[in-house]
């Protein structure tokens, strides 16, 4: 009879151990799932957490408990991590136009499969059709670029290659606008086709460059245009550039061009070694070209070699010929 009473004793004990450890692993399950700081039931109240999943058909070993909100077994980090991932479109621009109109989609876990934005549109009779995502795709600002076309393809036939069989012709009217990635759909935008005109009808915005200028979107795919490049400004000397003879007494046409350099330059010939240097013109426009009378002066004159050079003013940009000139009678 002692040993039938320890044992009578020692099972209780036992059940009651397993069911902390099962709580346990729940909880600390939930923990590291949802890598956040979530309610712990409270020691009172596991028992009861248990009972209720039980009664309900939960399986607790397994993480999931009873949810009254949902009437169902949930795991909680599970119900966290599918919240947190939800698509959301916070805007759309324009909100209306005709036939042909670009819309943006913007928003947060707008991107599909391997980075696709697409989206759907829907007529007031809930008819469905697929609207492609246009231009370069995965968009590192997770922008929805799709375009309103007369005639929308019912299913999305991105990947299967296969022709559309049944489509949904665009008439003026409100429209909804979601989209689905991952098979999770987004809240939904309204917006209004205002006629059937199918020209192509592009965002208004501007893109600022970084050289000050800015750019608008094109016509092709309603992209913004590329950027110009950045110009160094530069001055090349084009004539006389080396080699020419100068005969005193004669006027000549010195070329050069301007690359975006300052708006006024200096002309110079400047003596073989150096020292000796005539101010043909000072400060006068950059217009790339200048007439002036070959002169002879008491350190330049018949014989010298010289170079022609064109600086605009301090900013160091400038150009001389690549070789000496002769001064000559």
């Amino acid at each position: 009879m002692k040993t039938n009473t320890q044992k009578g004793s020692v099972i209780p004990a036992v059940i009651a151990i397993v069911v902390l450890l099962i709580v346990g692993v729940i909880y600390i399950g939930s923990k590291a799932w949802n890598n956040t700081t979530i309610t712990k039931i409270p020691e009172e109240g596991m028992l009861e957490a248990l009972s209720e999943a039980k009664i309900h058909g939960c399986i607790p070993s397994a993480g999931y408990l009873w949810s009254d909100a949902k009437q169902a077994c949930v795991r909680p980090w599970e119900e966290k991590r599918a919240t947190s991932t939800v698509p959301v479109i916070t805007s759309i621009t324009p909100s209306s136009g005709p036939v042909g109109t670009i819309i943006e989609l913007k928003g947060t876990n707008l991107a599909g499969f391997e980075g696709d934005l697409d989206a759907w549109i829907e007529n007031s009779k809930g008819e469905i059709a697929f609207l492609p995502g246009i231009g370069s795709t995965p968009r590192a600002d997770q922008t929805i670029r799709i375009k309103i076309d007369s005639q929308l393809c019912k299913g999305n036939n991105n990947y299967s290659g296969l022709p559309c069989t049944s489509y949904l012709t665009i008439t003026p009217g409100v429209y909804n606008i979601y989209t689905q990635p991952w098979g999770k759909t987004s809240n939904k935008v309204k917006f209004t086709v205002t006629s059937t005109n199918s020209g192509l009808v592009c965002p208004t915005d501007i893109k600022i460059c970084s050289n000050g200028s800015y750019v608008v979107r094109s016509d092709s795919n309603c992209e913004f245009k590329a950027c110009p490049a950045t110009i160094t400004p530069s001055i090349t000397v084009i004539s006389p550039n080396g080699g020419e003879k100068l005969v005193i007494g004669q006027n000549y046409t010195f070329h050069w061009l301007n690359n975006n350099a300052p708006s006024n330059v200096t002309l110079r010939l400047q003596s073989l070694d150096r020292k000796t240097q005539i101010i043909m013109a000072n400060q006068i426009p950059n217009t790339g070209s200048y007439n002036w009378t070959i002169r002879e002066y008491p350190l330049i004159g018949n014989g010298s070699l010289v170079k022609f050079s064109v600086y605009a003013g301090e900013s160091g940009i400038g150009d001389a010929s690549d070789n000496y000139l002769t001064i000559t009678n």
